[in-house]
């Protein structure tokens, strides 16, 4: 299980590596796996941490035997407690039903398009067709992603299939604490922050990780909450320095 939350960090620092580039990735043929496309990052930190994560299936199913994490871990058994909506774009907003919030763009950032969103899932179709379903049968797919090129700040939204990707729902304080302890194990990053937060209607845990590399540091805040059994997960990047408040983009 480690392995899948240590390929879902990996893609979520892969697309911020991406935005920090200033250069989408070259997808129009699709001639090549999402998992090829993302062994070009390096890995081996995440691979290499010691992840213990909450055996919440088990505690759950001894203390009540039906609840919702006593559901049958096979996938295709599983008959997900929340379908996902996908969000729409008019202008510079985002909005999303199924999180109850809107996205605020400044006029400078750019959103990714459907195509691009599509990639970072690691479909090849080049679209989603049903959004539900695509979620119900992939690790993980991207709802919304931004950046403003610029300063290298990117900001994307993605759900996590926890039963494909753990085998049991996890609560977001949970998740957090798996972050938490793959950071411990990277000399190089910290926690600077770590409590909740409410964004449009729900309540997230809120988590700021700080990276220092020679040049600069950059600061990665995750806002996590749960959906049913997926995880969803706000991923802002931003130099340190930057002026960008993500908090307040939010409404």
């Amino acid at each position: 299980m480690k392995r899948f939350i240590a390929f879902f960090l990996t893609v979520l620092l892969l697309l911020s590596l991406w935005g920090c580039s200033g250069n989408n990735p070259e997808h129009t043929t699709h001639n090549h796996t999402h998992t090829e496309a993302i062994t070009a990052w390096d890995t081996t930190t995440f691979e290499e941490n010691t992840v213990t994560l909450p055996n919440t299936e088990t505690t759950s199913s001894q203390n009540n035997p039906s609840s919702e994490s006593s559901a049958p871990t096979d996938p295709s058994a599983v008959i997900l407690s929340d379908t996902l909506e996908r969000g729409t774009t008019e202008g510079n907003i985002y909005t999303s039903t199924t999180l109850g919030l809107t996205f605020e763009k400044p006029s400078e950032w750019t959103f990714a398009e459907e195509s691009d969103l599509a990639y970072y899932s690691g479909l090849l179709s080049g679209g989603f067709g049903d959004f539900a379903a695509t979620a119900s049968e992939n690790p993980a797919v991207y709802d919304m992603y931004a950046d403003h090129k610029e300063s290298g700040t990117t900001l994307s939204i993605c759900y996590e299939n926890l039963f494909i990707t753990v085998g049991n729902a996890l609560s977001a304080g949970e998740y957090a604490g798996i972050i938490k302890n793959a950071v411990s194990e990277n000399p190089d990053s910290t926690v600077t922050f770590e409590g909740e937060i409410t964004l449009g209607d729900r309540l997230y845990s809120k988590l700021t990780v700080k990276t220092a590399s020679d040049n600069d540091s950059t600061l990665r805040t995750y806002y996590l909450t749960q959906v049913g059994n997926y995880m969803a997960t706000i991923l802002a990047t931003v130099p340190e320095g930057a002026i960008f408040d993500t908090d307040s983009m939010f409404r």
